[in-house]
């Protein structure tokens, strides 16, 4: 079971700016069901002829939503080797599926969409650029309702209540009422795990051709 924590200095860099640039330019990769782009916008773009997936958004588009908002992206646990690493130790120390969702912010003057929140999933969040404040509040007591579990007002003081830079870490067990509060440009990686789910999992070997 996971416990509510901050390592200082807890993980290697996993992520930085350069890997960002290469991901939001391969455009297969930012499909829109993939791709949660904040505060929501309706973008409409043009296709070439050679597009297969239509629904993916231009790397102008997500270069702009960064730089003036926020995006996460997920589904990328296999998008580099440092990233699938991670998830395998932790499908492995909790026996449960791990995905991992990209985090960037280019706008530190927006507030987080979601505000004080609680989610389904136990996280491990690595700070990769910039500075975030993070606070973690006692868990949800009683019924929990997922569905309206964002911008919650809390009363009492944080049982954590830090400021993370790159390689810091922090672990926000599921139903705990958590905020990131982004102080500079911020980049980040969450590892969302579920124990409440369908138990399949990704591949979690790191295949090399002709080597």
């Amino acid at each position: 079971m996971m416990e509510a924590r901050y390592e200082k200095n807890g993980s290697p860099i996993v992520m930085n700016w350069d890997d960002l640039n290469t991901l939001i330019n391969i455009r297969p990769l930012m499909a829109c069901d993939r791709v949660n782009v904040l505060p929501k916008k309706d973008l409409t773009w043009m296709n070439d002829v050679w597009t297969t997936y239509t629904r993916c958004y231009p790397p102008s588009e997500v270069k702009k939503s960064i730089e003036e908002g926020i995006v996460i992206i997920h589904e990328m646990s296999r998008f580099t080797e440092k990233l699938n690493s991670v998830a395998k130790e932790l499908e492995e120390e909790y026996d449960s599926p791990c995905d991992a969702h990209i985090f960037t912010c280019g706008n530190p003057d927006l507030q987080h969409p979601f505000g004080a929140h609680y989610d389904k999933s136990d996280n491990k969040i690595i700070q990769c650029e910039g500075v975030t404040n993070w606070k973690i509040w006692e868990p949800i007591d009683g019924f929990k309702d997922y569905d309206d579990a964002a911008n919650l007002e809390v009363d009492s003081d944080p049982i954590i209540d830090v400021d993370m830079h790159p390689g810091d870490v922090i672990y926000v067990p599921r139903d705990y009422i958590h905020l990131a509060t982004t102080k500079t440009r911020r980049l980040s990686v969450s590892f969302p795990i579920r124990a409440d789910i369908h138990p399949a999992r990704q591949e979690r070997e790191w295949y090399k051709l002709f080597t």
